[in-house]
């Protein structure tokens, strides 16, 4: 066994492939746990997951550390045995993946803090995106394209990353961006050049030109703070590559230009909403004609319940004819069979002196539940769905009965 691991992902970052000597193996039921002289691999950390790859030809399942050693854990059992030389193999992609967000976050979060004095108070790194905390309640799309704009010029300007290793009293003369961890005897301070200083232990990129690009993808509110999604490198051209592709797609088959495609959707959503109003309109009408007619038909069921089975509307426009019932003074009980769905709306006037609303839906709801349906309600309807169209009509039938017995009484 040794006492420190040997972290060449620090020493000589470009590496994705090396031998190393086994110097520790344990045997366990979820993969034999490896101990090298040396190792590619950066255990996880900081906020960074680890790497993977192989050893041996063995896949890695987890990299982490206890104290100064990295451990490796296998997918599996192997053939490995202590003393022998492995051939150590990087999976180069998702390191990369890894150093550009991290490298990207050091940059947006030295943004945030240096011109706009915004905390970092939280990092996620992730496969589809990544995820920053802010010690502000928002942060408006003016000023999110503003700050991508300043992380292009520091990448064209191809600020190089710089890592300082030192001990602490060392690390405490940079105008470090957050305060040391308690404990610590050796830092690495990684700075990029004249214009951040943080105390990390990940992997980063050697410029800002590596990170290549870096694209805000959303925000929102997060325990009184603001969370920030963001992409860089590699995963933040591809996802705009694919956003230009979608937008393109769209725009033609609204039959108008990427720029203007906003434009467009905007006049589509207005005219949506104003056939919406409309056709909510057109149905109210319509359940008033429904209640008006069944008046008409019978005036003697003024005061009374009324019934409606409706075998082509859902259950919201069913549920308009049951409201425009108690709004004529009518008790009314309609089926939505598309739906399997009864609703019930009971008349105001006159209701609270005869009969106790509270206790006459808790008996529905029992009901309810008896044919094996869900329902609820309150102030003066309720509705009730059912599994199947035969438990919709049993109920129907039921809740018509008693409201008929209620309405005598």
């Amino acid at each position: 066994m040794i006492e420190r691991t040997n972290r060449l992902y620090y020493s000589n970052g470009d590496l994705s492939a090396w031998k190393a000597k086994v110097v520790g193996l344990e045997k366990t039921g979820e993969g034999d746990k490896v101990i090298l002289d040396e190792t590619i691999f950066y255990p996880e950390g900081g906020g960074q997951p680890c790497d993977l790859g192989a050893i041996e030809g063995y896949p890695l399942e987890e990299v982490w550390e206890e104290g100064n050693v990295v451990i490796h854990r296998l997918r599996g059992e192997s053939g490995l045995r202590i003393g022998m030389t492995v051939n150590l193999q990087l999976d180069q992609a998702r390191r990369r993946h890894h150093t550009q967000q991290h490298s990207g976050q050091h940059l947006l979060s030295a943004i945030l803090e240096r011109d706009y004095a915004i905390h970092t108070i939280g990092f996620h790194l992730g496969d589809a995106y990544s995820t920053i905390d802010l010690s502000c309640p928002s942060l408006g799309a003016d000023r999110q394209r503003e700050i991508e704009d300043k992380a292009e010029a520091l990448i064209v300007n191809d600020h190089p990353y710089l890592i300082h290793e030192c001990d602490v009293e060392t690390a405490a003369t940079f105008p470090l961006r957050k305060k040391i961890p308690q404990g610590e005897t050796s830092i690495r301070v990684a700075e990029i050049s004249g214009y951040d200083w943080v105390a990390c232990c990940g992997t980063h990129v050697r410029s800002a030109r590596d990170i290549r690009t870096l694209a805000i993808l959303s925000t929102e509110r997060y325990k009184g703070n603001t969370r920030v999604y963001f992409l860089a490198g590699d995963r933040a051209l591809a996802w705009l590559r694919e956003e230009s592709l979608v937008l393109g797609e769209l725009a033609a088959s609204l039959g108008t230009s990427t720029r203007d495609t906003k434009t467009k959707v905007e006049s589509l959503a207005a005219r949506s909403e104003s056939q919406r109003i409309e056709l909510f309109r057109l149905k109210r009408q319509r359940a008033e004609s429904d209640i008006a007619m069944e008046i008409l038909k019978n005036p003697c069921v003024v005061g009374k319940a009324v019934s409606f089975i409706f075998p082509d509307r859902d259950a919201e426009e069913s549920a308009e004819t049951a409201k425009a019932g108690a709004r004529a003074g009518l008790d009314a009980v309609c089926l939505s069979e598309p739906d399997a769905t009864v609703l019930i709306s009971l008349a105001p006037e006159g209701w609270a002196g005869l009969r106790d609303e509270k206790a006459f839906f808790e008996g529905m709801k029992s009901q309810v539940i008896g044919f094996g349906g869900r329902g609820g309600g309150g102030k003066g309807n309720f509705r009730a769905s059912f599994p199947s169209l035969a438990a919709a009509e049993d109920f129907f039938r039921q809740a018509i009965c008693g409201l008929s017995g209620s309405t005598e009484g």
